[in-house]
């Protein structure tokens, strides 16, 4: 193994440190999806079609 690889336990301080921000940014997502030209905008290029797409990610339940 290459030393520049990171570890097990680097990847998964890693895990917990994008999970966390990414829990932090969901209630934001959640209130700009209201807002379809915010939404818009914040979106484009990412791939996120969705606050359900950013959840799914995420691994919890869709809103209907």
């Amino acid at each position: 193994m290459s030393s520049d690889m990171p570890t097990y336990a680097e990847l998964q301080a890693e895990i917990a440190q994008l999970r966390g921000e990414m829990l932090w940014y969901l209630p934001l997502i959640n209130k700009a999806e209201q807002y379809h030209h915010t939404w818009a905008f914040l979106t484009e290029g990412t791939g996120i079609a969705t606050a359900n797409g950013y959840r799914a990610a995420l691994g919890q339940k869709e809103k209907p």
